[in-house]
């Protein structure tokens, strides 16, 4: 306690015997400096204004350094315990409208601690217990004014200690209520162990990730919750804990739990000790991380088959610069990891592709859906190759995209493939219609023969019958030279020859040879609207199969004879932009079985087929339709079961 300040004078015997005895010379109320020790106030309940010096006297001379407030009736004394915030209180046991009980009694309403002596000049021993008992610090009798200097000392001392012990009490408790709800609300297991081993505190989680109840684990050894060797090692940490001077610091490590059904898990434990009096104990966090190395395995699992896969893989970032890509990729284009990280997919664009067929894909994985198309890319050698390419948007946890991915399937070996399956269906068609074309061929080289004998008769007799004749011969020669040409271009793989033709005389002419496909009760009837020609861009060649694969299923549709009807007209179809752009379209349809609806869906996939196995392979409709859509066209099935198809 500082003494240094300056001790109150004695109050003024007129003064008010209720006031302040020292007052603040500014007129304020007896507060110290803000750097001054504030003296000890006292609040003294007393109607002898000589008494109440005497008292606060023996105070001081017991080295307390004074504030005084003097009071005689309940009133005063209630605001001044609000007001004046005392560190003591002295009061007479009785006053003429007051009492020292009644005092004490307020006193403890309002603080526990708060320390009260009785100053009496006689004070029966039954009363002053029960006084104690409730509450009084002490007592001292007027006529020993000597000994209330070491009572107040000794009894602000105490009042002191017991409300640090109660404020460490709340402390504690408040301390074990968060602990006891952080333990119950955390989804990791606390176990408390303590110095023998034995498990003294065991939280909900703890039990659901071990299997065992508290009253299975409680007062028990906590060695039973690990497995070999993990039981060693743990053991061996917590008697290095036991043995140091102080706790050491909390140690993280994985061992293997042991469930109460016998099964291990993997399990994250974090070890904390404390002390606590003579008693060290060790809190383990336990986290079940079976499901994170699981996670973890699986990781690596998809990064070998992103590595091993023969399936390019290129992911991006927002801006489409080039985060990584795997061994498939490189192999696939010559470039290395380190030689695209950074650039973007542009290094492989072989112009192939137009731009609005780039702008058509950043569309569509910017509103977050999968583009897939076939593209020809350029490698890193200059080179070409088809490619299945397949983009979409990697979502981030927050389901917003935050990569880009590629992935790209080489189809070289497919192309090859499918033209030499291409090749095997002309073929088929071929031998479909040798027996039909040699007829016709018979017919053209009778037509032939019998003008040449005629040009030879009329020669010296009717010279001028001969041109009849001779024109004749050149429409039957022409006529074979164009079979024989139709012919050559179903048999043989030659490349497309786009140029402008009448899309009617052209469907007209590949009916012609078509025909020898069909059975005779068959009828054919040919439709054209208007009497313009349809010019369109196309591969005759490509159209005169397309036209025969077309016929070709018609009849098989319709084993027992029925209609097939080719119609041409104008029509449209969507570009750019939404434009419609004009267009010719052909309709084949017949009066046969017509396709079911789990098939029509599929039917223009390779190898997709209605007919029984063993009789075509599928492949006509999936020609027509590449045909079709790389010429800039497209080609739609309409069908029912038993309705026909157009």
């Amino acid at each position: 306690m500082n003494h240094h300040a300056a001790v109150p004078t004695a109050p003024d015997p007129d003064s008010d015997p209720d006031s302040d005895p020292d007052p603040d010379p500014s007129g304020g109320p007896a507060h110290p400096a803000p750097d001054e020790p504030r003296p000890t106030r006292v609040l003294v309940v007393e109607d002898a204004r000589t008494d109440a010096d005497l008292m606060l006297r023996q105070l001081r001379a017991s080295g307390l350094e004074v504030s005084a407030r003097i009071v005689q009736e309940r009133e005063p004394f209630v605001a001044a315990l609000q007001e004046f915030e005392p560190d003591l209180v002295l009061a007479d046991f009785r006053l003429p409208r007051f009492s020292g009980a009644e005092a004490l009694a307020l006193v403890r309403q309002r603080d526990p601690f708060l320390p009260v002596i009785l100053v009496t000049g006689t004070l029966p021993e039954e009363q002053a217990i029960t006084l104690l008992e409730a509450g009084l610090s002490n007592y001292v009798l007027k006529d020993r004014l000597l000994r209330l200097g070491p009572a107040a000392v000794s009894a602000m001392a105490q009042a002191a200690d017991r409300r640090q012990a109660a404020h460490d009490r709340a402390a504690l408790e408040a301390s074990e209520r968060r602990f006891r709800s952080v333990a119950r609300a955390s989804g990791d297991g606390l176990v408390v162990v303590d110095g023998r081993g034995c498990v003294t505190a065991w939280n909900p989680a703890a039990e659901a990730i071990f299997g065992y109840p508290p009253a299975h684990v409680l007062g028990r050894s906590a060695l039973r919750l690990t497995a070999d060797p993990a039981r060693r090692i743990l053991l061996r940490i917590w008697l290095r804990a036991l043995r140091a001077a102080a706790p050491p610091a909390p140690v993280t490590l994985e061992v293997k739990g042991r469930r109460a059904s016998g099964a291990d898990f993997p399990a994250e434990v974090t070890l904390s000790c404390w002390d606590e009096g003579e008693i060290r104990f060790l809190s383990a966090q336990v986290r079940d991380v079976t499901t994170r190395k699981e996670e973890a395995r699986l990781r690596q699992i998809l990064s070998r088959t992103v590595d091993q896969t023969n399936t390019s893989v290129i992911i991006t970032h927002l801006d489409g610069t080039i985060e990584y890509v795997n061994p498939a990729f490189e192999r696939l284009t010559g470039y290395t990891l380190d030689e695209v990280r950074g650039q973007t997919p542009r290094i492989l664009k072989s112009g192939r592709q137009s731009d609005t067929f780039y702008q058509e894909l950043w569309a569509e994985i910017g509103a977050g859906r999968v583009w897939q198309r076939e593209t020809v890319n350029r490698r890193k050698d200059g080179s070409e190759y088809p490619q299945r390419t397949t983009v979409f948007p990697l979502l981030s946890d927050a389901g917003q995209p935050d990569r880009y991915v590629g992935l790209g399937q080489d189809v070289t070996q497919e192309r090859l493939l499918e033209a030499q399956l291409q090749q095997a269906q002309k073929m088929e068609l071929l031998g479909q219609l040798a027996g039909g074309l040699a007829h016709d061929f018979n017919n053209l080289l009778t037509g032939i023969q019998a003008n040449a004998q005629l040009i030879e008769l009329d020669l010296e007799k009717r010279p001028e019958a001969c041109r009849e004749h001779l024109d004749d011969l050149v429409r039957s020669a022409r006529r074979g030279g164009e079979i024989v040409r139709r012919l050559m271009g179903l048999a043989r793989p030659q490349p497309e020859h786009v140029a402008p033709l009448d899309l009617r005389g052209a469907v007209e002419d590949a009916l012609r040879t078509a025909r020898r496909l069909l059975d005779p009760q068959v009828e054919v009837v040919q439709r054209h609207e208007g009497d313009a020609p349809l010019p369109v861009l196309l591969d005759e060649a490509g159209l005169y199969q397309a036209i025969l694969n077309l016929v070709g299923n018609a009849r098989d549709a319709m084993p027992e004879g029925g209609r097939l009807t080719l119609r041409t007209r104008p029509g449209f179809l969507e570009g750019e932009n939404g434009r419609r752009v004009a267009a010719g379209v052909v309709e084949v349809s017949d009066t046969g079985s017509g396709i079911d609806a789990r098939i029509r869906d599929r039917i223009f996939e390779p190898f997709v087929t209605t007919k029984e196995p063993g009789r075509g392979t599928g492949l006509g409709l999936s020609m027509v339709h590449r045909f079709l859509t790389r010429a800039g066209g497209d080609v739609t099935v309409q069908s029912a079961p038993g309705a026909g198809t157009t």
